[in-house]
């Protein structure tokens, strides 16, 4: 009784399969009475389906609608190397995606060279980030003129970096970088250690850093040799501090004897100078000259005695906290000549 009922649904099957099936002179149909793109059309909720091709040529599929259709083609024997692409056609063929035997993906070119290889037109963005909800935002990167381009929030949006492809310069705020990095905004360095930022000439084993000590709150500026500082259109040095920790305001020419060298004048609220003092002169064995010895040398010299003269003062200038002191003696004197 099982064998009847068996071999009757499989004549079932088959009629129905076959009311089904309409062999036309493009190829064949099923679940359709029309086939005008391919050699196969199927028609379901699922349907599977290999295609082979008998001449070895290359093997296509079809996905239509009123306004065109999805053309979807495996290896071309007549193209090279040729990958599985994916169609649009509008009217005209356009290759969209491909894909090659490597695994290589590519967007809108022909022969990828990488793992996503991707090819646009003129400022054209090649990929975009983004984010729905709450924190929704957007970041795209493109390129345009042979530069890599990142936009924040689209292209009408802020450029907020671009490599220059002819130069390799890198501007971060601006389309334009003039040098190699180019910030057009604020930079902040942070590190829980050591942060520093420096700037090494090799060739001439040269470097400046500038950061802040490990540890402390001390910022520094170190370098391998002077550090310059430079004001100006001229650019000239305006500020010199030399290995030894010498500084020069105003010049280059550092004295040896002086750790601060000013070619300019000084204006200051106070000064203190720690020098010796005159109060010697109070002393028993203090030899002052008498009335007449004084007179003397001033007719002689033209310049109290201790004192320097002025054309040595304009040669050598004067110490402030020295001068100070024989200031003083010369009043002390005055003082003793007075009470005598």
């Amino acid at each position: 009784m099982r064998k009847p009922i068996i071999t009757l649904l499989v004549v079932i099957f088959c009629v129905n399969t076959y009311s089904q099936m309409v062999e036309t002179s493009n190829g064949v149909d099923i679940g359709s009475t029309f086939n005008s793109y391919g050699v196969l059309r199927v028609l379901g909720q699922q349907a599977y389906l290999e295609l082979l091709s008998q001449t070895n040529k290359s093997c296509h599929f079809n996905l239509k609608n009123d306004e065109g259709f999805w053309h979807l083609s495996g290896p071309r024997s007549y193209e090279a190397n040729s990958p599985f692409a994916i169609y649009w056609n509008d009217g005209q063929y356009h290759r969209l995606f491909a894909l090659n035997t490597k695994g290589y993906l590519g967007i809108g070119v022909d022969n990828p060279l990488a793992p996503l290889h991707s090819v646009g037109t003129y400022n054209m963005i090649q990929l975009r980030l983004e984010r729905k909800g709450s924190y929704e935002g957007f970041c795209d990167l493109g390129g345009a003129n042979g530069n890599f381009q990142i936009w924040s929030g689209g292209y009408n949006k802020a450029h907020k970096f671009i490599v220059n492809g002819s130069n390799g310069y890198v501007g971060i705020g601006t389309l334009s970088p003039e040098h190699q990095l180019q910030v057009d905004g604020h930079i902040m360095i942070k590190s829980n250690t050591y942060a520093h930022i420096g700037v090494e000439r090799p060739d001439l084993n040269g470097k400046l850093t500038m950061g802040i000590t490990s540890g402390t709150q001390q910022g520094f500026l170190s370098s391998k040799g002077e550090i310059k500082f430079l004001t100006g259109e001229n650019t000239l040095t305006k500020m010199l501090i030399d290995n030894n920790g010498k500084v020069g305001i105003g010049t280059t020419n550092l004295e040896s004897d002086y750790l601060l060298s000013v070619n300019g004048r000084i204006r200051a609220k106070e000064i203190k100078v720690e020098t010796n003092w005159a109060d010697f002169v109070f002393t028993e064995d203090y030899q002052l000259k008498s009335l007449p010895e004084l007179e003397t040398f001033i007719k002689e010299n033209k310049h109290l005695p201790g004192i320097p003269s002025e054309e040595q003062v304009k040669q050598e200038g004067i110490s402030v906290g020295e001068m100070n002191a024989k200031l003083l003696q010369k009043i002390e004197e005055l003082t003793l000549y007075l009470i005598g």
